[in-house]
């Protein structure tokens, strides 16, 4: 009797050993970037824009492909992290979305976080528009890393903002204005975390979930990663 109870109970955690095998814990992430369309901060601060121009063009050439990371995209729906606020955005006149991207992967620290490319929105007809990269890093904490650049048409007028600004023709006419958005933040998981910055504003949600181990045969398409 007792040896059958012994059996029945290694079979039991055999069983549940099996079923934790067959999951995993991921991270699916939602994160959007949207603009002020009337740009009513961009004279808050003093912008170096030839400097950052610079970085703008490097970025441009910075090459981007695919590594087996287990990153992979996701539909918006398929966890709802940031659908109501998106809503809430496309529903303002005084707000445009420039980009989103969802995902999921797994948790990766800083020697092997990857940068996520995140590109403008097809048919977003905003005023500006957002290229660049983001990386989440799990440590104690989860960290964001953005490398993003903000382009918006430039004034044809100067301005007692634009007389700050280096870069500024004496005619005051700049045909597109460049900014490079490098940010850090430190967040935790199931939190809305709003990423304040006074050309555009950013939202991110970042929820742990449990997923199935993929079968090897069948691997999922990732990403696009920046090297």
């Amino acid at each position: 009797m007792q040896l059958q109870k012994l059996i029945i109970s290694c079979c039991l955690l055999l069983t549940c050993q099996l079923l934790q095998a067959e999951t995993k814990t991921e991270y699916a992430i939602d994160f959007v970037v949207f603009e002020d369309k009337e740009a009513r901060y961009i004279g808050s601060e003093l912008w170096p824009e030839a400097d950052q121009a610079q970085d703008a063009a490097a970025m441009t050439k910075k090459s981007y492909a695919r590594k087996n990371t287990g990153i992979r995209a996701i539909k918006t729906t398929d966890y709802d992290l940031l659908n109501n606020e998106v809503k809430r955005l496309l529903n303002s006149s005084r707000y445009k979305v420039l980009a989103r991207k969802s995902w999921l992967q797994p948790g990766l620290d800083n020697a092997q976080a990857v940068d996520i490319e995140i590109t403008p929105n097809a048919q977003s007809g905003s005023t500006g528009s957002i290229s660049g990269s983001i990386k989440i890093v799990l440590e104690r904490y989860l960290h964001i890393y953005t490398d993003l650049v903000y382009r918006r048409p430039a004034p044809s007028v100067a301005t007692s903002d634009d007389a700050f600004n280096p870069g500024v023709s004496q005619s005051g006419y700049r045909p597109e204005a460049a900014y490079v958005i490098r940010e850090h933040r430190r967040m935790r998981s199931r939190e809305l975390h709003y990423i304040d910055h006074p050309l555009v504003g950013m939202l991110i949600k970042i929820v742990p979930v449990k997923t199935e181990i993929p079968d090897r045969k069948k691997p999922a398409a990732p990403v696009t990663q920046a090297r």
